[in-house]
């Protein structure tokens, strides 16, 4: 049960649009892990923790949701936070998790890049993104301050290739872009609570334009930078696959054959995400259905229609890799979502 605070009187919070505050002071010392595990999986996604010292934890959130980006402040004590592959199963959303670091110092991993991060003197933050698809590990050495931020994949994605060659790495301090990223951040964190919902989507929307650009100047920096002929053919055989699930014909040879282009050579393209043909569809598909079995209006309707929906033929089959991937069978991935979102009033 996650309790939420009236307030977290710490001076490293800045003032703004929140949805809600919580904290560990009021919690019992042998029960601070499993309260901060239940609440960085509700606010941001599943982590594993352990504390390296005898000290315990102590640790507190500041929440908001701006448009479809979702903002958490944390303040704690050192910790390893740890995405692991159980972590993924459980919750499969597609999200990149930037986090932009303003006390302490860290070590990240992902995609075996390791980095040391350390909150800049010269900038207001110092800034690194994960991929929470891939398992991924945040070693905390010291007293931090972050803000860690929850951007659908696709936002970002949906003009750039190649994002797994730079997860856990900081951002360039040479950026013309990025102090205008965090500038902005400070803008979104002074929203009124009298926010359009509207205008919060055109906000969100500006800032993961911002970030994306911030981004690419990352991929140039790498030297490795996929052509923008490949990346709007990327986009093309991406676009084909997702407006195609519901066909159970789908394969590597029919999108080869409508989009003209060998399955070996989009092997290739999709190789700078980290993927191949074949996978991507099967994520694609199962994806869908993961996300249509969390949403609360379709709780009453049959699980296979919604397999059949996505391309799948065989019930069985689908269950038996749905389990695969998501460490649990549709009907308890779905009573999973249902009695989460019921938690939070949904």
């Amino acid at each position: 049960m996650i309790h939420q605070e009236n307030s977290l009187n710490n001076e490293l919070f800045s003032t703004g649009y929140r949805l809600g505050a919580y904290s560990t002071e009021n919690v019992p010392q042998r029960e601070r892990i499993e309260y901060w595990q239940e609440l960085i999986a509700d606010r941001l996604v599943p982590l594993s923790f352990r504390i390296a010292n005898s000290d315990g934890l102590k640790a507190s959130l500041q929440w908001t949701q701006i448009g479809d980006i979702q903002i958490s402040e944390i303040v704690a004590t050192p910790h390893v936070a740890t995405r692991t592959t159980a972590n993924i199963r459980h919750a499969g959303e597609d999200f990149l998790v930037v986090n932009f670091l303003r006390a302490g110092a860290c070590t990240v991993e992902q995609n075996n890049n390791n980095s040391l991060i350390s909150a800049c003197k010269n900038t207001k933050h110092s800034a690194f993104f994960c991929d929470a698809a891939r398992p991924y590990e945040i070693s905390i050495h010291e007293p931090f301050s972050l803000i860690s931020m929850q951007i659908p994949r696709a936002k970002i994605e949906h003009s750039l290739s190649g994002l797994n060659r730079i997860v856990a790495k900081e951002f360039l301090s040479n950026s013309t872009v990025y102090p205008i990223v965090t500038s902005y951040i400070g803008h979104l964190l002074s929203m009124p609570t009298t926010l359009a919902p509207d205008i919060g989507m055109k906000l969100a929307d500006n800032f993961t334009d911002l970030l994306a650009t911030s981004i690419a100047e990352m991929l140039n920096g790498e030297n490795a930078v996929i052509s923008d002929g490949k990346v709007a053919l990327i986009l093309r055989i991406k676009a084909y696959i997702n407006d195609h699930l519901h066909d159970t014909e789908l394969s590597p040879q029919k999108v080869s054959d409508a989009l003209n282009v060998s399955t070996r050579y989009i092997n290739q393209l999709l190789s700078s995400d980290g993927t191949s043909l074949s996978r991507y569809i099967w994520k694609c598909r199962l994806e869908k259905v993961a996300k249509l079995l969390q949403t609360p209006s379709n709780c009453k309707n049959n699980i296979s229609t919604y397999a059949f929906s996505c391309g799948f033929n065989d019930i069985a089959h689908f269950s038996k890799v749905f389990k695969k991937h998501y460490d649990m069978t549709p009907t308890e991935y779905r009573a999973y979502y249902l009695n989460r979102n019921s938690a939070n009033g949904q």
